[in-house]
């Protein structure tokens, strides 16, 4: 299942020049053109068929013949030159109005599929039609409120799809390669877990505050208004992700920041110990892509009877140096060198803007905007297989949402045992948005000291599941929130330790008692 802007076959275009041959981006705009795959649908289907929008056929058929039983997507895009600018403001379509965060479609022919009943076999068979389950939530009615317990206007349904409902579901491979639906549960509350911050929040919700000026409340007093954050578990994590476009992506990363020159040793040894996904960036400060790349190239070479390049799942990001429309899609044609492949599998805005010291006094040609403008091109070209941002905060994000032709497909933020990043976890949830965290195991946190791995309450959870490390309790923390994880290490032991996840849990206990903790 593709999502509903699809990809187009990447275009490629050879500069010779003295440095050898290299890929540079050729863009191909726009979604896929609306036609048949058959000719002669309307002979073959019929007046009548065809008049009553082929409701009684397979969606199969429909698939071929789509054009004809105006079965296409048809959502306008805006129209943008070379440059990426728009070539007429009056002329250009409105952008789309916002979606609801809990209610979106991922699919183009979701409505056609309610329509002829295929939202009614879901609710029979979930295991069987899980990707109709996430990706056709507003057209099969499976996007009741935050409170409620089954999905709105519908008929009775399995129980399953009403958690999908309330807290969401993921779609996806378990770790024996077998397609599954896994559903998010609540965690029983805990009053540790949420705690008022000021001594007059009591004094305050009588005076009828929690109403009056509830952002504030909501996070100074969460236990006196009642809006503490329920806490999730994802009690069996996918192997692999399913993203809201249908990619799919191993749920397990490994992170190649600060390896410096050994990084191609490192991404060998992650390669070898089995890692199918590999995280890595342009940002010469903390990255080597170039020995990505090389160790890759290796890899490939040396298992080209078993592993092949589309095997294994690729990030980069983009400097916010490069911000620009056509900066980025330089920096693209130079990570496609570096990375030695003629396509990503998933690129990144590296951070939203230039802070601080981070792009050492250079200005960037545009803003955040122009450079998701260059990536929406480079995905409908099949530059990119999925596109999404990293660092956003979550203003930022719906900001960047609301103003996207394409939405983000990630969100890739530091989420660890003492900072949950509850926000954004909800967000990302009901936008449909997969959410990978780095830093797990507290790497970014500064001192001798790391604050994560000496935590008393994660090393006795370790010792309660069979004698696991801290960093495993992290990360299977991380998983059962439904998170994607990047562990980094450079001991070849630990990489091969860190992808072992999937044979056992962590109690809705011991994960109870990880939601209580924050930094202090």
């Amino acid at each position: 299942m593709t999502g509903a802007l699809g990809l187009s076959r990447l275009a490629e275009a050879e500069a010779r020049g003295n440095k050898g041959d290299h890929l540079v981006v050729a863009m191909v705009s726009g979604p896929p053109p609306c036609r048949d795959q058959l000719e002669g649908c309307s002979e073959l289907l019929g007046e009548e068929v065809v008049a009553a929008g082929c409701k009684n056929l397979a969606a199969r058929v429909v698939g071929m013949c789509r054009a004809t039983c105006r079965a296409c997507y048809t959502k306008p895009l805006p129209v943008f030159d070379h440059a990426g600018e728009h070539v007429d403001d009056q002329a250009a379509p409105p952008p789309p109005p916002a979606m609801p965060l809990d209610c979106y479609d991922a699919a183009d022919m979701c409505g056609y599929w309610a329509a002829t009943g295929m939202c009614i076999k879901a609710t029979g068979d979930v295991q069987k039609y899980w990707w109709l389950t996430v990706a056709c939530r507003r057209s099969c009615e499976l996007c009741g409120p935050a409170n409620a317990t089954a999905p709105q206007g519908g008929a009775s349904v399995s129980t399953a799809l009403a958690a999908a409902a309330r807290w969401g579901v993921q779609v996806g491979e378990g770790a024996d390669g077998t397609p599954r639906v896994a559903v998010f549960t609540a965690l029983p509350k805990s009053n540790s877990a949420c705690l008022d911050k000021e001594p007059k929040c009591a004094e305050w919700r009588d005076a009828g505050e929690c109403e009056k000026n509830a952002d504030f409340m909501a996070k100074s007093c969460p236990a006196s208004c009642g809006s503490c954050p329920v806490s999730l578990n994802l009690p069996d994590p996918l192997a692999t992700l399913r993203l809201n476009n249908g990619v799919r992506m191993p749920t397990i990363g490994y992170g190649s920041a600060a390896l410096t020159d050994r990084t191609d040793e490192a991404v060998g040894w992650a390669l070898k110990a089995g890692y199918r996904h590999i995280d890595s960036a342009q940002a010469r400060e903390w990255y080597r892509e170039d020995l990505v790349g090389k160790a890759l190239q290796a890899f490939l070479e040396r298992h080209q009877a078993t592993v092949r390049r589309e095997d294994i799942f690729i990030t980069s990001k983009l400097h916010p140096r490069h911000h620009g429309f056509k900066s980025t899609l330089r920096q693209m044609n130079q990570t496609l060198v570096d990375l030695h492949t003629g396509y990503v599998d998933l690129f990144l805005l590296h951070y939203p803007e230039c802070w601080g010291d981070l792009c050492g006094g250079d200005k960037p040609e545009g803003t955040y905007l122009d450079s998701w403008r260059a990536l929406e091109k480079m995905y409908e070209a099949g530059i990119v297989r999925a596109i999404g941002v990293s660092n956003f905060s979550p203003s930022q994000l719906q900001s960047l949402i609301q103003r996207a032709r394409v939405k983000p497909q990630i969100l890739q933020v530091n989420v660890d045992p003492l900072n949950h990043q509850d926000e954004l976890q909800e967000l990302c949830r009901t936008q449909g948005i997969a959410l990978t965290a780095y830093s797990t195991l507290g790497t970014q946190y500064g001192g001798a000291k790391n604050p994560v791995l000496t935590n008393p309450v994660l090393m006795q959870i370790g010792e309660e599941a069979e004698g696991r490390s801290t960093a495993q309790v992290s990360l299977r923390w991380a998983l059962q929130q439904g998170l994607v994880v990047l562990p980094r290490s450079s001991n070849q032991g630990r990489i091969a330790l860190n992808l072992q996840m999937y044979d056992w849990s962590l109690t809705p206990s011991q994960m109870q008692q990880i939601a209580s903790l924050r930094r202090t």
